[in-house]
């Protein structure tokens, strides 16, 4: 059973359902067409809704802008969709091929296409975002509005739950191993941005005592 391929939907009902098991079939063979076409549908219905969300129903105000700038900001709103879109494939090849790299650093001998698979499937829980996104599009009050973030968290955090059991299969890791690549990347960059801001606030006071001679 397990050298069988998945299809369409028992990739989907795997995932979500079954993970273990699924992602570990996965990390032997990585249905990488199916993934694009998953991550592709998820993406484009999750934007979409979204959208319907901040600009439906006049929701996307500016505040103090004219109205002829506030008309020509909603007509963008498609080509805002679409770069949106071309972001999040974006993230997901760069995602994919950083915790490659952090593995491979770690002695993994992996394949990146099973990385790549994992981080792709991983969208599949924000599918419960449309019906949110949905509800959040008829219902305004404050407190819901605290309630469907809280459910938003909770589908985000299922999301990295499974980029960690698909590391976990695909690099042949320990959960602690897959949860250091994973975090490993954030850590870092966090940690040059911080020293970065540090240097660059030691250095304004010397720039400031500086004067023009002329």
């Amino acid at each position: 059973m397990e050298n069988e391929k998945l299809g369409f939907l028992e990739l989907i009902y795997g995932v979500l359902l079954d993970p273990l098991p699924t992602l570990r079939q996965v990390a032997v063979q990585p249905p990488v067409g199916l993934t694009v076409l998953i991550f592709t549908l998820v993406s484009v219905v999750n934007v979409l809704s979204i959208t319907l969300v901040t600009a439906g129903k006049g929701n996307l105000v500016f505040p103090g802008l004219p109205q002829t700038a506030t008309q020509a900001i909603q007509a963008l709103i498609p080509v805002i969709t679409l770069l949106w879109l071309v972001l999040k494939y974006l993230k997901w090849f760069v995602c994919s091929g950083v915790l490659h790299l952090v593995a491979t650093l770690l002695g993994s001998h992996g394949y990146v296409q099973g990385v790549f698979t994992v981080t792709g499937l991983a969208i599949l829980p924000s599918l419960f975002m449309v019906p949110l996104n949905l509800l959040l599009y008829w219902i305004t009050a404050p407190s819901f509005t605290i309630i469907i973030t809280l459910l938003s968290l909770l589908i985000y955090i299922w999301g990295i739950i499974l980029v960690i059991f698909g590391l976990r299969e695909v690099y042949n890791f320990s959960t602690g191993k897959s949860l250091l690549v994973l975090f490993l990347p954030p850590v870092v960059t966090i940690f040059f941005a911080l020293a970065s801001l540090m240097v660059l606030a030691g250095c304004l006071p010397s720039l400031t005592s500086l004067k023009p001679n002329f």
